[in-house]
C-alpha cells in the first residue's frame, strides 16, 4: 500500500510450497489485506501430484473455504434447471457428491434455483406443480439437515396454487429460507409485493430473502399477468416455443 498498490496476491502457489504458508495463513494474509485497504487477489491451485492423484476439486475446495470461513463468508453452493422436476435424482446425485467433498461446516447451505416455470404448460399443469414440490422433497432428503436448504423462487409464485394453497407456500414448508426474485430496484416497492410471502415465513419459521436489484434495469416497465381464457379478451399471448409475451393489438387497431 506504501507504494500505491491497490491490489495484492495472497496464497500464490510458489508461497505455499517453498514458504510453507498453510491454508489459514494465507486466510489470515487476505484478511489483513482488506483491512488495510487492499483487494486481495486469491490464488488457489493444486499441484502436479495433487492433479495426478484425483484430488484438485478437494484441494481447491479447502483452500477457499479457508478464506471465506476467516472472512465470515457464508458459502452457498449453487445450482438448479428447469429439468431437474424430471430428473431429480441427477440433480440429488450432484448433491450428495459436492457434500462428501466439502468437510462437516465447510458450506452453509445449498441453494437451488431450479425455475420449472420455464417449462411449457407449468403453471397450468397441476401433475408438474407436484412434481416440483416433489423434487424439493427428494433434495431435502439427500441433505438430510447437514446444510441449510434455500431456494430461489419469483414473487409471484405466492398465486398459482397446489391444493388450494399458494405454491410458495408448499415450496416454504419444505425449505430451510427462500430467496424471492422480485426484478425491482426500489426496496418498498419488493417488500409490498413479498408481503404475503413474508408473512407466511413468520408464520412457519423460514427465512425470507428479498432480492433487489442494484443497478436500474434494462426496461423498468413491470406488467402483472393474470390469465384470460377467452382470447378476445386478451391483451397478451405467451409463445411458448420462443418464450416470448406477444402483446396483442386493440380490437379495430391497425
Amino acid at each position: 500500500k506504501d507504494f500505491g498498490c491497490t491490489y495484492v496476491i495472497v496464497g500464490h502457489s510458489e508461497r505455499r510450497k517453498y514458504n510453507g504458508e498453510t491454508d489459514a495463513l494465507v486466510a489470515a494474509k487476505f484478511v489483513a489485506a482488506q483491512a488495510e485497504g487492499l483487494r486481495p487477489i486469491l490464488c488457489v491451485g493444486e499441484t502436479a501430484g495433487q492433479r495426478d492423484a484425483g484430488t484438485t476439486d478437494a484441494v481447491v475446495t479447502r483452500q477457499v473455504q479457508a478464506v471465506l470461513q476467516v472472512a465470515g463468508v457464508a458459502a452457498f453452493a449453487l445450482d438448479g434447471y428447469p429439468e431437474a422436476i424430471q430428473e431429480p435424482h441427477r440433480l440429488a446425485d450432484k448433491i450428495q457428491r459436492l457434500l462428501a467433498l466439502v468437510k462437516p461446516g465447510g458450506l452453509s447451505g445449498v441453494q437451488l434455483d431450479i425455475e420449472p416455470y420455464l417449462l411449457p404448460g407449468f403453471l397450468q399443469d397441476e401433475a408438474q406443480l407436484r412434481r416440483y414440490v416433489e423434487t424439493i422433497d427428494t433434495l431435502k432428503d439427500v441433505i438430510g439437515g447437514r446444510v441449510r436448504l434455500s431456494m430461489v423462487i419469483p414473487f409471484w409464485l405466492a398465486s398459482p396454487t397446489l391444493a388450494g394453497r399458494p405454491l410458495a407456500y408448499a415450496v416454504m414448508d419444505r425449505v430451510d429460507e427462500v430467496a424471492v426474485m422480485s426484478y425491482r430496484t426500489d426496496l418498498d416497492e419488493v417488500q409490498d409485493i413479498a408481503e404475503d410471502i413474508l408473512r407466511y415465513g413468520d408464520l412457519v419459521g423460514a427465512r425470507v430473502w428479498l432480492a433487489v436489484e442494484t443497478t436500474p434495469l434494462p426496461v423498468e416497465q413491470h406488467v402483472v399477468l393474470r390469465r384470460e381464457l377467452d382470447p378476445a379478451r386478451a391483451d397478451a399471448m405467451l409463445d411458448y416455443d420462443r418464450r416470448l409475451l406477444q402483446w396483442m393489438p386493440p380490437a379495430g387497431a391497425g
